[in-house]
């Protein structure tokens, strides 16, 4: 993938960018609002959003936009209960539980006019302009599917319980989705045949949804295009900083993928934490 450019045309300050998050539980909600005036604080132009929602997130969500009152920004909530069959058949061992395997059937939940969309963890902070992102398909071949970022920890490296990857795998808490194209592509019966052909080795999934793109991405590499690291700069236990090798890195993207978050008491972690409660 060429650099994303910071040059920014004008017409990205008049398109509607969409951004998807799965969002359950008031606490959940409570926390993704830093994350929410992150983006909003950063992004110049039109911005629509799709939550993916419980009953408890699609309660308040509406009301918290509300009452900032934005006028270039859209709120679309989705009930998860309507498709939570689609994937809660999958054993999983990760704390996301059946919220994390719900990104595999966002092109099925979101309108067919919305042909890209940017698909974010609630675990994130923004720290600079994203617009860059949505040029991420500019130039790539009909087979790019999505843009994802590398993995900056050694787990599908050194872990024995591990699905399969190419090298330190890729991320999965920042991934654009060119959705028009994975809607006429084979997609959901690429993912539910590796999802079955692993299940009978591993038994379940150890690190949710980032294991079916690191699997599929094995499989069939041509669907994946890179992001910058800096675009999501991982923050984990076992991550490794390091691994990011951008010349000139100014992160974009912060995020807190432990169970703690932004309880783990790392360097890194309290120095990105404090950017968080700016936004609190």
């Amino acid at each position: 993938l060429p650099p994303l450019s910071s040059e920014l045309p004008k017409s990205h300050c008049e398109k509607d960018h969409h951004i998807a998050m799965v969002l359950g539980g008031y606490k959940v909600v409570r926390q993704a609002s830093a994350l929410f005036k992150s983006i909003l604080y950063h992004h110049p132009g039109p911005l629509v959003f799709h939550f993916i929602t419980d009953e408890q997130s699609r309660e308040v969500l509406p009301t918290l936009f509300a009452t900032w009152n934005l006028p270039s920004v859209r709120v679309h909530t989705y009930d998860i209960d309507a498709y939570k069959s689609r994937v809660d058949w999958i054993p999983n061992a990760h704390y996301s539980a059946v919220y994390g395997l719900m990104k595999l059937i966002i092109p099925d939940i979101l309108p067919y006019d919305t042909e890209e969309v940017l698909l974010f963890d609630t675990d994130l902070i923004v720290l600079g302009d994203i617009t860059p992102l949505f040029d991420a398909f500019n130039g790539t071949p009909e087979s790019a599917l999505f843009a994802i970022g590398k993995n900056l920890s050694p787990f599908y490296t050194q872990s024995k319980d591990r699905w399969p990857a190419i090298g330190r795998g890729y991320n999965s808490g920042v991934v654009y989705l060119n959705l028009a194209r994975i809607r006429n592509s084979m997609w959901n019966e690429i993912w539910r045949a590796a999802t079955e052909e692993q299940l009978k080795i591993f038994k379940r999934l150890y690190l949710a949804d980032q294991d079916f793109f690191n699997t599929v991405s094995f499989n069939h590499p041509s669907m994946f295009v890179l992001l910058p690291c800096v675009y999501n700069f991982q923050l984990g236990g076992i991550s490794q900083p390091v691994n990011c090798e951008q010349d000139d890195r100014h992160e974009k993207i912060a995020h807190f993928n432990s169970p703690q978050k932004m309880k783990l008491r790392s360097n890194l972690v309290v120095h990105y934490a404090q950017k968080v409660a700016a936004y609190e």
